[in-house]
């Protein structure tokens, strides 16, 4: 007999951010922005002196795109404007991780931007 996956069936926990007015759902990351960011990261990853900033530069990048994928009115330019530096250290505990997580990448650095882990 073979096996049916369905993959409708297969959606990840739903995530919905609250910012500024706005309910942005986050829950649907598409794939291609996954290898955008790994292949990000592995540039970076390739440069062993790449500094905390380059990689929270990467990681804003990441949760703008996500963020922009969900609601087409936000860009780097509304983050800015909207989203502090604890916010943004929230979002991409929330964003950011899970992915690295998914991929089996660890980052040095994950465990050093200031937020516990729950």
């Amino acid at each position: 007999m073979a096996e049916i996956v369905d993959l409708k069936t297969l959606k990840p926990d739903e995530l919905v951010i609250r910012i500024e007015g706005r309910e942005i759902k986050v829950s649907n990351i598409p794939f291609e922005i996954a290898l955008d960011m790994i292949a990000k990261f592995d540039k970076l990853q390739e440069n062993k002196t790449h500094s905390n900033r380059e990689m929270m530069l990467l990681f804003r990048d990441i949760v703008v795109a996500v963020l922009h994928e969900a609601d087409s009115g936000i860009d780097d330019e509304w983050v800015r404007k909207n989203v502090n530096a604890f916010q943004m250290m929230r979002l991409i505990e929330k964003i950011v991780d899970p992915m690295l997580d998914a991929l089996g990448i660890k980052s040095s650095f994950a465990n050093k931007k200031g937020t516990k882990k729950k």
